[in-house]
């Protein structure tokens, strides 16, 4: 939180933050319900008013957008409808490039969302007022879903179940079997020849070919396309995608909340920030050793649980606590290890 006071009378833009008791006591009313001097207001002729120019605490954050475009007191729920912008980006994108992906290609999906991002990225960076700034943030959010998203779908498709867990690729190929769904046969075949090339395993034409005949004849019979509508039609199915939904909806609020928390913990803001990344990376070890061990469910439900009574401990502790600083991110672990299950 970008912290500042109301500019004095006779102040210079450039003048110190700090200011002795005697000079707080004199121009700034007193909030009892924070303990703390205004920020927004000001004493002038016995009077309070509100301020129109501040001088800001330059020692934690330095210059910044909020400092630029005045985002605080009266302006600061613009800070908020920003991250709204871009929470809706990301809404938006994970419903459509999830669609695109499957109509245009994974690929081709995933490359255009990767440029898009790079674009509107140094578009927000440069932006000169904040609703520009806004909307390239939500166009970020949107792609972010195009790149992430569909890369994780690359690599299921790509890899066999044992092998899932732990992998990566480096240069994306198409999906294979994408490629068949849309009864693209040929680009099939030759891609699946340079995975087995790659992994040193011989298959022949007239291996493959069977194969592949089995997979157009059922693209041909199936005529209807399917619809993300159908989904609901089955009565064990519907179930089963709403609890998912529901279960994705409620970790993700989570997952974003805390990460954009941290500014409200005690201590080093910077510090803070690295701690809720860096706590990703036990929980993607603790993933890669148990997941196919213990299974998704028994995985999703025990961290949803902790994570669960580390965040509801946090309301009884004091605001200002180091200890907070240890709760939270015990929650954030393991709702991490619930995100990426």
């Amino acid at each position: 939180m970008i912290i500042c006071r109301c500019k004095l009378p006779d102040e210079f833009s450039n003048s110190s933050y700090n200011l002795n008791k005697t000079e707080l006591e004199k121009w700034y009313p007193y909030n009892n319900f924070n303990n703390k001097f205004s920020s927004c207001e000001i004493i002038i002729n016995n009077q309070t008013v509100h301020c129109n120019e501040f001088i800001y605490d330059p020692k934690t954050y330095g210059y910044t957008a909020v400092i630029e475009w005045t985002l605080t007191c009266e302006n600061a729920y613009l800070i908020a409808i920003s991250n709204s912008i871009f929470m809706f980006g990301v809404m938006v994108g994970s419903i459509g490039f999830g669609e695109l992906s499957d109509r245009w290609g994974r690929k081709k999906t995933f490359f255009l969302s990767l440029v898009t991002q790079v674009v509107f990225g140094i578009i927000a960076a440069f932006a000169p007022e904040i609703w520009t700034f806004s909307i390239a943030r939500a166009v970020v959010g949107a792609t972010t879903s195009g790149v992430f998203l569909v890369a994780y779908v690359i690599g299921l498709e790509m890899v066999g179940p044992s092998k899932r867990t732990i992998a990566g690729t480096v240069i994306i190929p198409e999906s294979a079997r994408w490629l068949i769904s849309k009864n693209k046969i040929q680009e099939a075949k030759r891609l699946i020849q340079i995975a087995a090339k790659s992994n040193k395993v011989v298959i022949t034409d007239e291996t493959l070919d069977k194969l592949l005949v089995c997979k157009e004849e059922k693209v041909e019979k199936n005529e209807k396309k399917p619809s993300t509508l159908d989904i609901f039609k089955y009565p064990n199915l519907r179930k089963r995608t709403l609890i998912i939904l529901f279960d994705w909806f409620a970790n993700n609020i989570t997952y974003y909340g805390l990460s954009w928390n941290t500014n409200n913990l005690a201590g080093n803001p910077y510090l803070n920030f690295v701690i809720s990344g860096a706590v990703e990376l036990p929980a993607y070890t603790f993933l890669i050793l148990t997941l196919n061990r213990w299974g998704r469910k028994k995985i999703m439900c025990g961290c949803m649980i902790v994570a669960g009574i580390a965040l509801l401990l946090t309301m009884v502790v004091p605001k200002g606590l180091e200890l907070l600083n240890i709760l939270i991110p015990c929650g954030s672990c393991y709702k991490d290890t619930v995100f990426r299950n």
